[in-house]
C-alpha cells in the first residue's frame, strides 16, 4: 500500500484554536507526521483517545500502516547523517530554541496534557514546568561533555 503524502493538512497555530478547559468540540482524527509535515494516515484502524474526567471522545489516533510505518524509518535513516554531523553548539542552539518554544506555549501545552490526562490545569501547568526544566538541563549539556587536556 502507497502512503500518502500527497497532500499534507494544517493544523491550528494559535493558542486561542486550543482547549483551556474538558471542553471539547468534535472529536478530531490526529494526523500523522512525516519530513515536516502532517499529513492523514490511510490507515482504518484507530485508537480513540478518551478525556479520563469526562470519558469524552477528544481524538482517533490512527494505527500507522505497514507502509507509513516504513516511510517514517526510512526518513529517520535518511536524516540521520547529517543529524550525527550536527556539532555539539548547534545542538545546543536547538535545544535553547525548545526552551524558548515551551515558554511560549506553555499555556498551549498544558492544555493537550489537560485534556488527554484529565489533569486540572493548575497540574498540567505542573508538568510543563518540569519538562522545560529536563530542557534547560540538556542546554548545559555541552559543558558536561567537554574533554581534559
Amino acid at each position: 500500500m502507497a502512503v500518502n503524502t500527497q497532500s499534507p493538512v494544517s493544523l491550528p497555530t494559535t493558542t486561542t484554536e486550543f482547549p483551556n478547559s474538558h471542553e471539547v468540540g468534535e472529536a478530531s482524527i490526529t494526523p500523522w507526521f512525516l519530513d515536516n509535515k502532517f499529513y492523514v494516515s490511510s490507515s482504518t484502524d484507530f485508537i480513540d483517545v478518551y478525556d479520563p474526567s469526562t470519558n469524552k471522545l477528544v481524538t482517533r489516533v490512527p494505527e500507522s500502516t505497514d507502509a507509513e510505518l516504513l516511510a517514517a524509518v526510512d526518513s529517520a535513516e535518511k536524516a540521520f547523517p547529517a543529524w550525527s554531523a550536527t556539532s555539539v553548539l548547534t545542538r545546543q542552539q536547538i535545544m535553547f530554541k525548545l526552551v524558548a518554544l515551551i515558554r511560549e506555549n506553555w499555556d498551549r501545552l498544558a492544555a493537550v496534557i489537560t485534556i488527554e490526562q484529565g489533569k486540572t490545569v493548575a497540574d498540567a501547568k505542573g508538568d510543563v514546568l518540569r519538562g522545560l526544566q529536563v530542557a534547560e538541563a540538556a542546554c548545559g549539556a555541552p559543558e558536561l561533555l567537554k574533554g581534559r587536556s
